[in-house]
């Protein structure tokens, strides 16, 4: 298409500049010499024209060995080998089992996301005043945390709830000297809220993460691979009380994960003293669901007051 837009141009420019000028165009030869050099063979583009209403294939250069296509060196594209409707066929195969797959992956992003709501609804009804995703990581102690040999220290960092794109947010890190008993007391809770990141980050991944900034897709594949070492080392037990709980059959946190819950919110709040979180703001989604965003994901919720020209 294009080449025949630039033949006509020319045309047109020779017919108005030089009118009853006398001219033929030619098209280069693709092929190579004996020596690996360009080819300076040409081809009248009129001859060609004529060979390919006759039904010639292929041409033949003077100067080389070369046998080029002549479809080729009219359009830039040959004469496909495979019908058109057999090719057409392919393609519609393909395309039913690409929709196929984006049916079985809006699926899954639904069920996940009524499942990740569920979740949401439920601890909002424990606490609502702070962020309630989080990762937390052990943590190497400096300074005068060195001599704390009763305690353990972790890096606790919550994370931006906004529905489809959470994410962690690093301005809200909290480096934490707990007691060693602390623990075992945030663990069912922590066991909730890796199985949820879980849903949410995989998803993501194929998905929905490919709206986020390629430092926050590598951030967040990273704090849950942190976290799954981390929950790792949780008694058992915690462990499938927090799966049973995920699935929403109960509508409600287990005694262990609402004590939980208040534990981590205790701890934030003593290293927060200012309540700022980083900068997290708390919105109300339009489903009602209180959530905690990031200066981000804030516009989508409170776009502000309107520019007046």
């Amino acid at each position: 298409m294009y080449f025949n837009v630039l033949r006509d141009s020319i045309e047109d420019l020779i017919t108005l500049r030089w009118p009853g000028l006398g001219y033929r165009l030619y098209i280069p030869c693709p092929g190579m010499t004996a020596d690996s050099s360009p080819c300076p063979g040409v081809f009248p583009l009129d001859g060609l024209l004529r060979q390919r209403e006759a039904g010639q294939v292929t041409g033949v250069c003077m100067d080389c060995p070369a046998t080029p296509d002549i479809s080729a060196l009219l359009t830039g594209f040959a004469v496909p080998t495979v019908p058109l409707t057999v090719q057409l066929e392919q393609v519609n195969s393909r395309l039913a089992d690409l929709t196929a797959s984006i049916t079985t992956v809006q699926g899954q992003a639904a069920r996940i996301a009524d499942a990740v709501r569920r979740v949401y609804q439920i601890v909002g009804t424990e606490v609502s005043d702070c962020p309630r995703l989080f990762t937390l990581q052990r943590a190497r102690p400096t300074g005068i945390s060195r001599a704390l040999i009763h305690q353990d220290h972790y890096q606790l960092t919550l994370w931006c709830e906004h529905a489809g794109y959470e994410h962690p947010w690093e301005p809200a890190t909290y480096n934490l000297d707990p007691p060693k008993e602390w623990l075992t007391q945030i663990a069912p809770y922590a066991q909730l809220v890796f199985r949820t990141l879980q849903l949410v980050v995989p998803l993501a991944g194929a998905v929905t993460i490919a709206a986020l900034p390629t430092a926050q897709q590598s951030g967040a594949q990273t704090h849950l691979e942190v976290m799954k070492a981390f929950v790792a080392v949780l008694p058992a037990t915690r462990q499938a009380r927090a799966e049973d709980n995920l699935t929403g059959s109960t509508g409600r946190l287990t005694a262990a994960e609402g004590a939980a819950l208040r534990a981590i919110r205790a701890i934030i709040f003593e290293h927060d003293q200012l309540r700022a979180f980083g900068g997290l703001h708390r919105v109300q989604a339009p489903a009602g669901d209180l959530l905690w965003v990031c200066e981000k994901h804030y516009p989508d919720y409170d776009p502000g007051l309107p520019i007046i020209q």
